[in-house]
């Protein structure tokens, strides 16, 4: 698994040189920043990063998530609110078994974090592939953005093993949901097509599956991939 963290609009430089320090010490090194409302590159954000203050001058600036996650097979959006219901963007995993699942995958992996202020809303995190929650206690569930990216950077670290195995690229993936798009919208007989499309979707998603297995199941279903 190769990591890009990408930080939303971020509000303090304190925070910016702590979560590049964070990266560092867990062997991640590409940073991504989406409008920041701050520069990167003040003293203050250099002296939280310490050893790390490469990570900064070289972070990538873009304006918009989209931009992103342009290079990113998979995204786990984070956030402190999360819900039981039927729609998969606030249905989160745990930091545990996201870094269990994608650890030894090839994949690529951006990990999103939000504002300081109000984290992600649920148009960013719908851009995501997947919702990653860490579990804290009920009588203050919001992390400090800096802590929160400690915690997600030291799972994954401490998931990862020697052997890899290939994931279905973003292109495949995007095949596949839009042939089971298409042969939803198809049937009369289905009353929230929406939902299925989702479920399926979440479903893919979460199972981390590969390309072996994506390009399987388009010839069982829908003939050859084109």
């Amino acid at each position: 698994m190769k990591t890009i963290v990408i930080l939303v609009e971020p509000e303090y430089e304190e925070n910016l040189g702590l979560i590049a320090r964070a990266m560092k010490n867990f062997a991640i090194y590409d940073l991504i920043l989406v409008n920041p409302l701050v520069d990167h590159l003040t003293d203050k954000a250099r002296s939280r990063a310490v050893h790390a203050q490469d990570i900064l001058e070289k972070a990538k600036i873009v304006k918009t998530i989209g931009e992103a996650l342009k290079d990113a097979d998979y995204s786990a959006a984070t956030s402190a609110k999360t819900t039981r219901s039927n729609t998969m963007f606030r249905n989160a995993v745990s930091v545990q078994q996201f870094a269990k699942r994608f650890s030894n995958s090839d994949a690529k992996v951006a990990i999103v974090l939000g504002r300081e202020s109000s984290g992600l809303n649920n148009e960013e995190i719908q851009q995501c592939d997947l919702l990653v929650h860490i579990p804290t206690s009920k009588e203050y569930k919001t992390l400090n953005v800096s802590h929160a990216a400690i915690v997600l950077f030291s799972q994954i670290f401490l998931a990862q093993k020697k052997s890899k195995f290939k994931t279905a690229g973003k292109k495949t993936r995007q095949i596949l949901l839009k042939k089971f798009t298409a042969m939803v919208n198809a049937r009369s007989n289905l009353d929230n097509k929406k939902a299925v499309i989702d479920s399926f979707k979440g479903l893919i998603n979460r199972s981390l599956i590969t390309e072996k297995e994506c390009c399987a199941l388009l010839s069982a279903f829908f003939g050859k991939p084109k």
